[in-house]
């Protein structure tokens, strides 16, 4: 009860920390409770406290105030009942919590004036939201209004730039009409000078308007104004070609008097320097002056000339007309020169080409330049001017070509013309190009009179010729020329020989030496190697083609030389055959080989391929076709077997290529005269012992078991008469064929490659003699006969060879015998050895 009364005696305030405790107990209910906590939530709450219960306060509050305080209060406070409990218990935790608040003060009291700065701020900024509400409804009310202005407003812009781009087109579309209906009436009034900036205005609308109505051929009435366009285009040009013309008509006054530009006399330089002076004024002077008129206008026209057929047409005649103007002052005078020329120069033909080519190629190079100081482009027009003004070198020389019978004449054209004229001139300067189609044709025209004037040369006087018994003074010419070489020697050797005997010994050794070594050098030289020595044909052959190697295309000299050589090679032929009948048939073999080896020597240094193709038919076929139609009795047969048919199908000629080399036929036939040569040479030595062999061959045959010995050519005796007579033909046979050969051959190594197969051949048929004589006759039947074995046989053409040399050098002096009777003789050992 008193604990009630207590109770009832609290005051609110008590009364409401007890409902606090009542609501705190009503967490820890275990039924219904706010906060239910199972067993193992109560028990782990528990175990918390029991660790959190001896704790020790943090070292940094043991010396705190509250502690003291508490202390302290706990002795002067005397609790008697729960509500004095709590009143302290409130007390010391409010002292709790301000306890150490100080230094946190002054940061609550800044935050607590931030804090009213931020109100004092939202509630402007509220003032503000409320104002730009206001603000806001006020513009939809105004943009309600205006809105409805503003999109119509735009509607019409747009409209409105859509009528500008309507109109502008519709302007631009009307303009080329506009603009060409102008332009004629400009035109028709004739107000508008050609040369003023205007009317090229006219023609730059022209051409647009033109380029637009070509452009837009769809419209209705754009045919019609396309017309009217060009209509307009004509009257223009028509002005300017009217214009062109009469400027150039200004310039057509010519001296009335042609004056030569050939030197008279001393007497009249001044009068010809005056003419000459006015001449030049009349062909050059006056169109340089105008060209600078015309030039302008000309240019535009060939500007303008991808726009509008009618502006190259036009150009055309403007060129047309300035040629034709050009033509009637250059003509005369030209002209005049030439005749001039032809009548100064008529003998002298290659001259006269020289000059006229000369002044033409001034005159072209002149008319070039003029030309360009009107016009910017070439033209065709311009070619074909200058090739009619440079067609009189053509024209005069042609006919003097024609009846040209000198092929020196012609070699010397060609040469001017290829070398002088096209190389020096035309290939260096593009602008004598026309010049040069001009050189080319008269070159030609050159060219096939030379061909036709050769191939005549090659049958009169190659093919045909007639040698004179003094061409055919083989190897008397020869002979001779070679005792007058000899008498000069001499003669040299005495004048040396007495040069000598006033010089010292050392000048004497080197003189002698001098000697020895002129004298070696001019061993490999004979009469037989000059130029004037050889056979006519020969020279008139290698001379005709070195003139014809330079003055036509390597194919047609190919042909060429193919018909000369041939030719040459027939009459050197016709030519031998002759000095073997009033001769010898050795003089007439050497006399061909010493010719062909000319002509393989000179035609060498061509670099042409000497290789001709002829066409030729083959008629085996037919041939065989034709006795196969007359072995076989089925003619018309139904079948393969059909024997026409065959014929019609195998019995075609064939046409074959022949290739036909000009050196290799040189070749052939030196190869052919020279075997011919050798068997001749080898068969004038061997000729009774090549006689008796074939008797012992004719006996065998028909008298196989008798022997040799028995018949009457085979005796011993007539035996050694044989082989006598052979070894005597080769004592005096070889020094006669050195001799010879010395003559016609000046080379000793050509005499070597001849001699060796003689000797071997030689050497050969007495070979074979030892061995029908080993075979037919005992071993003193064979010292009777007493026939040479193959090595005396060697040593005898070798000494007889060594006699010959010793007996030859003894011809000199006896001062060059002792001086050189060393040298000399070893080196004639070493070649009979070799």
């Amino acid at each position: 009860m008193m604990q009630m009364n207590k109770m009832n005696r609290n005051s609110p305030e008590e009364i409401s920390n007890m409902a606090i405790n009542d609501k705190l107990l009503e967490w820890e209910k275990l039924d219904n409770g706010s906060s239910p906590l199972s067993t193992f939530q109560r028990n782990t709450c528990l175990d918390l406290g029991d660790e959190v219960i001896p704790r020790l306060l943090p070292t940094s509050l043991i010396g705190d105030d509250y502690s003291t305080s508490g202390e302290q209060g706990e002795q002067d406070i005397v609790i008697e009942s729960a509500h004095q409990f709590l009143e302290w218990y409130s007390a010391i935790s409010n002292d709790w919590l301000n306890s150490g608040s100080e230094k946190y003060e002054p940061y609550l009291s800044e935050l607590i004036e931030k804090r009213n700065k931020c109100t004092d701020i939202l509630l402007k900024v509220e003032e503000s939201i409320e104002q730009l509400n206001k603000l806001k409804l006020e513009y939809e009310q105004v943009s309600g209004k205006t809105n409805p202005l503003f999109t119509t407003s735009e509607k019409l812009s747009v409209e409105q730039e859509k009528l500008c781009k309507v109109l502008n087109n519709v302007n631009e579309k009307l303009h080329p009409f506009q603009t060409i209906e102008s332009v004629y009436k400009r035109l028709e009034s004739s107000a508008v000078a050609v040369t003023s900036p205007d009317f090229l205005r006219i023609l730059d609308d022209i051409d647009k308007c033109h380029e637009y109505f070509s452009q837009h051929e769809s419209y209705r009435e754009c045919s019609s104004y396309q017309l009217k366009t060009r209509h307009c285009l004509s009257r223009a040009l028509l002005d300017v070609k009217s214009y062109v013309t009469s400027v150039l008509d200004t310039c057509k006054m010519v001296p009335s008097a042609p004056v030569s530009l050939l030197p008279t006399s001393s007497v009249e330089g001044a009068t010809i320097t005056t003419a000459k002076t006015s001449k030049f004024i009349a062909q050059y002077g006056r169109f340089q002056t105008v060209a600078a008129r015309l030039k302008p206008l000309l240019t535009q026209l060939e500007n303008r000339t991808e726009k509008a057929a009618e502006y190259e047409c036009a150009l055309e005649e403007c060129q047309k007309y300035y040629f034709n103007v050009r033509q009637q002052i250059i003509g005369p005078s030209l002209k005049d020169y030439i005749q001039q020329l032809g009548t100064t120069r008529m003998g002298d033909y290659c001259s006269l080409l020289r000059s006229s080519a000369t002044y033409l190629i001034h005159l072209t190079q002149d008319e070039d330049k003029l030309y360009y100081q009107f016009f910017s482009k070439a033209s065709v027009s311009l070619s074909d001017y200058i090739e009619s003004i440079c067609s009189i070198l053509y024209d005069t020389m042609r006919p003097l070509v024609i009846h040209m019978k000198h092929m020196e004449t012609l070699t010397e054209f060609c040469s001017i013309l290829r070398v002088e004229i096209l190389k020096d001139h035309v290939e260096n300067n593009p602008g004598l190009q026309p010049f040069g189609n001009v050189a080319e044709q008269l070159l030609k025209d050159v060219q096939e009179r030379l061909v036709f004037r050769a191939h005549m040369y090659f049958k009169t006087d190659i093919l045909q010729f007639n040698p004179s018994p003094g061409d055919l003074a083989y190897p008397d010419k020869l002979e001779m020329m070679k005792n007058i070489a000899e008498e000069i020697k001499a003669q040299e050797n005495t004048s040396l020989s007495r040069y000598d005997s006033r010089l010292s010994l050392a000048s004497i050794g080197s003189c002698g030496d001098s000697v020895r070594s002129s004298r070696r050098t001019s061993t490999h030289s004979s009469p037989a190697d000059l130029h004037g020595m050889w056979y006519p044909t020969i020279r008139r052959t290698l001379v005709c083609l070195s003139r014809l190697y330079r003055c036509v295309e390597n194919a047609v000299f190919q042909g060429l030389a193919q018909e000369a050589i041939s030719c040459c090679l027939q009459n050197v032929n016709e030519a031998a055959q002759t000095i073997s009948k009033n001769k010898s048939v050795l003089d007439g073999h050497l006399f061909q080989i010493k010719h062909l080896l000319i002509l393989r020597e000179q035609i060498a240094p061509f670099q042409v391929d000497m290789t001709v193709t002829e066409m030729s038919l083959d008629f085996s076929n037919l041939k065989t076709a034709a006795y196969g139609l007359f072995q076989r009795n089925k003619l018309f047969a139904l079948n393969s077997n059909n024997a026409i048919l065959e014929f019609i199908l195998h019995g075609s000629p064939l046409l074959k290529e022949n290739y036909l080399d000009s050196r290799k036929i040189v070749d052939k036939q030196l190869k052919t005269t020279c075997e011919a040569f050798i068997a001749y040479a080898a068969s004038l030595v061997t000729n009774p012992i090549t006689n008796f062999m074939q008797k012992v061959h004719e006996h065998r045959t028909v008298h196989s078991t008798e022997p040799v010995k028995s018949t009457a050519f085979g005796k011993p005796e007539m035996v050694q008469e044989v082989v006598k007579e052979s070894v005597k033909t080769v004592k005096s046979f070889i020094g006669m064929l050195q001799h010879k050969m010395e003559l016609y051959l000046a080379n000793p190594d050509t005499q070597f490659i001849l001699y060796k197969p003689i000797k071997n051949n030689i050497i050969s048929s007495f070979a074979k003699m030892q061995a029908v004589l080993g075979e037919n006759y005992d071993t003193e039947e064979q010292l009777l006969i007493g026939c040479p074995t193959p090595e005396q046989i060697s040593v005898l053409l070798s000494s007889t060879l060594l006699s010959r040399k010793i007996s030859t050098s003894s011809m000199c002096s006896s001062r060059d015998v002792q001086e050189n009777s060393k040298d000399r003789i070893p080196q004639v050992v070493g070649q009979s050895d070799s």
